[in-house]
């Protein structure tokens, strides 16, 4: 028990410390889609970050994911401290290893650090659920596989050759590897 006392206590004092960085207000993130890796369950993901400070910040990444290590691993997520000039952008990547084939979404984290203050470092985190396996999104699925071709349907289920008219309309995409999407769309032609 007390052995447990004390893990927990451990694991709880590494989860929080710091404090929040005066400068997250600055940086504006994106996560772009997630893209999968030739090994399957691996995935790459990619997250931009923008300074939005007139002046240069030093930062350094972290990463953290909020499922247990049973279900994803960090592949390669080393820490990187980087300057990033006003205005600019940096990427941070890292790739993970999806263990538990049932998860169709994983919530990962980045975490940034104030790469100029070592004494009391401060923190920013930002988070993002992003599907994986066949769970992917549209902007996720266009981004990793080769569109085969596009249909356009009317509201009756007839197919047309493309959206004439006003009115609505569904449009079915065909990927390679035999994944699809479906959206509806308004056409005002």
């Amino acid at each position: 028990m007390k052995k447990l006392l004390l893990s927990i206590f451990a694991m709880i004092s590494f989860i929080s410390f710091g404090q929040e960085w005066s400068e997250c207000k600055n940086l504006e993130t994106t996560f772009q889609p997630v893209v999968a890796g030739s090994n399957a369950g691996e995935y790459t993901v990619k997250i931009d970050v923008k300074n939005n400070k007139t002046e240069m910040l030093s930062v350094c990444n972290y990463w953290l994911k909020a499922e247990s290590d049973a279900d994803v691993e960090f592949v390669i997520a080393n820490e990187v401290c980087v300057p990033i000039n006003a205005g600019d952008t940096k990427t941070f990547t890292a790739k993970i290893k999806v263990k538990n084939t049932a998860l169709e979404f994983v919530t990962i984290s980045l975490k940034l650090k104030d790469g100029m203050n070592t004494e009391n470092p401060a923190y920013c985190t930002f988070s993002k659920t992003l599907g994986v396996g066949d769970k992917l999104n549209i902007s996720e699925l266009e981004a990793q596989a080769e569109l085969l071709h596009t249909k356009y349907y009317d509201l009756m289920g007839r197919e047309v050759k493309e959206p004439i008219g006003k009115g609505f309309f569904i449009v079915k995409k065909e990927y390679e590897g035999g994944k699809s999407s479906v959206e509806k769309i308004y056409s005002s032609h």
